[in-house]
C-alpha cells in the first residue's frame, strides 16, 4: 500500500493551493481502482481551506456541501496517476449525489473512491465520505485528463425568461465568505422560477489553483450558484419556516451558451430559525452536467425553474 501525505499528494495534484482538499490518500499500486482518503479542515486552516467553511449555527461551522464531491474528485485524480505540468482534469458530470450529514469543522473525515470504468479516456468513479459510523455523502463522477490549454467546447444555447428586475444581492445575508457567495443580482422571479447573475472576478482567491495557465471557475462555484439563487428566491418569498425545495437549473453565459445543467436538485432551506442562519443547502441531485468553462470576468445567469416547495 502506498501512503501519500500532503507533500506527496502535491506531486499528483499540482497547482491546487486552497483547492487542496486532501490530507492523506492510501493507494494500492497493484489496484488503483479502489483507494481511501482522509481530510480534516479546521477554522483558520493553515492551507487557507477554511474558505470552504460556512456557519451552520452561530457557533459552529461546516464544510459547504459542493466541496464533498471536490474531495472525492481529487481522490479520483490521485488514485489514477500524477498530473504533468501541462495537464488538468475536467469533470464532465456528477450523478446520484446525496448528502447524509454535515461535515463539521475540525473533524477527521474518511473517504473511499472506486473506479467503475475507463472507456476512451473517460473515467467513471463512485465515492463515499463518512465520519466513524456516520455516512456523510456519496456520488458518482465522470472525468478526463486533458492539456491545460484546452478550450471550451462548442455548446448549445438556451433562452432565459424575460428579465424583469435588477436587484443587488446583500451578501451579508449568507453565512459564508463573500468570495464563496455566487450571487450578485436578482434578475427575474415568479412563483416557480428565478434568475440570478454572478460575475466571476479575476481576483478570486481560487484562481491560483484552478488553473495557473488557464484560469477557470471551479465546478464548486456552479453548485454554490444554484444554492445561492434558491436562497435569494426564499428571501424574496419570505419563507417563514424550514422548507425543502426541488428544482431543475441551468447556468448560462451572457451569449446564451449553456455552462451546466442540474436535474432534480433537492435543497434544504433553513430560514427564520433561531438555531440556523439563513441559507440553502443542496442535499441531493440526480445529475449535474458540465458543458462549458467559465473564465475570469465572465458573467453567468443562474436559472432555477420548476421550483416546488415542500
Amino acid at each position: 500500500m502506498l501512503h501519500l501525505e500532503k507533500k506527496d499528494i502535491e506531486d499528483y495534484i499540482i497547482h491546487r493551493y486552497e483547492n487542496f482538499l486532501l490530507d492523506e490518500v492510501d493507494v494500492d499500486p497493484e489496484n488503483r481502482d479502489d483507494n481511501t482518503l482522509k481530510i480534516n479542515i479546521k477554522d483558520r486552516d493553515p492551507l487557507g481551506r477554511d474558505i470552504f467553511l460556512k456557519h451552520i449555527t452561530a457557533t459552529q461551522k461546516t464544510l459547504i456541501v459542493p466541496a464533498y464531491m471536490e474531495i472525492l474528485a481529487l481522490g479520483c485524480i490521485t488514485a489514477t496517476r500524477k498530473l504533468s505540468d501541462d495537464e488538468m482534469v475536467i469533470f464532465t458530470g456528477i450523478s446520484n449525489f446525496k448528502k447524509y450529514a454535515s461535515f463539521k469543522e475540525g473533524k477527521t473525515i474518511l473517504g473511499r473512491v472506486l473506479k467503475l470504468s475507463d472507456k476512451k479516456g473517460f473515467l467513471k468513479f463512485k465515492g463515499h465520505l463518512w465520519d466513524g459510523d456516520i455516512a456523510i455523502g456519496e456520488g458518482t463522477m465522470m472525468a478526463f485528463f486533458t492539456p491545460v490549454d484546452t478550450q471550451s467546447a462548442t455548446a448549445k444555447t438556451v433562452d432565459l425568461p424575460p428579465l424583469n428586475i435588477n436587484k443587488t444581492i446583500d451578501k451579508t445575508l449568507f453565512p459564508k465568505s463573500s468570495d464563496m457567495t455566487v450571487c450578485d443580482t436578482l434578475r427575474y422571479i415568479s412563483d416557480s422560477e428565478c434568475v440570478t447573475t454572478y460575475t466571476y472576478p479575476d481576483t478570486h482567491p481560487l484562481i491560483k489553483g484552478h488553473f495557473p495557465k488557464n484560469a477557470l471557475m471551479m465546478g464548486i462555484m456552479s453548485w454554490l450558484a444554484v444554492e445561492d439563487a434558491l436562497s435569494t428566491f426564499c428571501f424574496e418569498k419570505k419563507l417563514a419556516a424550514n422548507k425543502t425545495l426541488i428544482t431543475d437549473a441551468s447556468i448560462i453565459k451572457e451569449d446564451g451558451t449553456l455552462v451546466a445543467e442540474f436535474r432534480d436538485v433537492c435543497v434544504e432551506g433553513l430560514f427564520k430559525s433561531d438555531k440556523n442562519p439563513n441559507q440553502c443547502e443542496i442535499t441531493e441531485t440526480k445529475k449535474v452536467t458540465f458543458r462549458n468553462m467559465v473564465k475570469p470576468n465572465e458573467t453567468i445567469f443562474i436559472h432555477c425553474k420548476n421550483i416546488t416547495i415542500q
